[in-house]
């Protein structure tokens, strides 16, 4: 008796693998550009299925009070409060005599520490002594948000160029599926849909983020504005009492 070896790319068809071969295929997504932008990219197309949660954003929540002693009915709430005991005694009061009037302290004066009015003391800390630290914490920062908005600029601009293929003719392609026959393409308009809105979303978000960066930049010069004009007049002043000095020096 002989036997022959069956390769493993040979399959004995079995009535039950001819019907499975037989049954078509749902076309699969392909990974788009989409699924960086969206997480629930395989579940919107339908590589996967969704996930079932007990709760989500639409399930309603009602708390209610499990304890029946608190729950109070409306007579008793109705009932008017007996006042207490304690309200029927006179309160008496203190002024403020009892910050003045202290029992048995000394009193310490601190006129020493006021400054001489025609005396001026020099800050120990000037701005000048901060302004190189703080120079080059400015230049780091302006560099990191150069380059959070060149990234910024290109994920824009990513976004704008897969929401005009969502729109154009060709918008299969752009959700990353093929092979999908007229009847079957009319299936994908709701995730079509949904990709339109998150991308026009999140070109909403880029928008309101450019309008902040605006109104920070806007605000800090208009704090810096007063500084500059303080240290501008100061300077002037400084020049003409020199010119001052020396018109006096030379004249004596």
């Amino acid at each position: 008796m002989s036997s022959t070896a069956c390769s493993p790319r040979q399959r004995i068809q079995t009535p039950k693998n001819r019907a499975a071969s037989s049954v078509p295929k749902k076309p699969r997504g392909s990974k788009s550009e989409l699924s960086a932008y969206f997480p629930e990219y395989d579940e919107v197309i339908g590589n996967e299925p969704k996930e079932q949660h007990l709760f989500n954003v639409d399930t309603p929540i009602v708390v209610v009070d499990s304890d029946p002693r608190r729950a109070v009915s409306g007579a008793q709430r109705a009932a008017p409060q007996q006042p207490h005991p304690a309200d029927e005694y006179p309160v008496r009061g203190y002024g403020d005599a009892l910050f003045h009037d202290v029992f048995d302290a000394q009193r310490v004066e601190l006129n020493f520490l006021v400054q001489p009015k025609d005396k001026t003391v020099e800050d120990p800390l000037p701005d000048k002594l901060f302004q190189p630290v703080h120079r080059r914490a400015e230049r780091l920062e302006r560099s990191i948000r150069n380059t959070e908005k060149g990234r910024a600029q290109h994920e824009k601009d990513q976004i704008i160029r897969l929401l005009e293929g969502l729109q154009g003719h060709d918008w299969l392609r752009v959700m990353g599926v093929s092979g999908v026959t007229e009847t079957k393409k009319k299936t994908f308009e709701p995730a079509r849909d949904h990709f339109i809105k998150g991308c026009q979303a999140i070109l909403a978000k880029f928008r309101n983020w450019v309008l902040e960066e605006k109104a920070a930049e806007t605000g800090k010069r208009t704090r810096l504005e007063p500084r500059k004009k303080t240290k501008k007049t100061r300077e002037v002043l400084m020049r003409r009492m020199k010119r001052m000095i020396m018109m006096v020096q030379t004249a004596t």
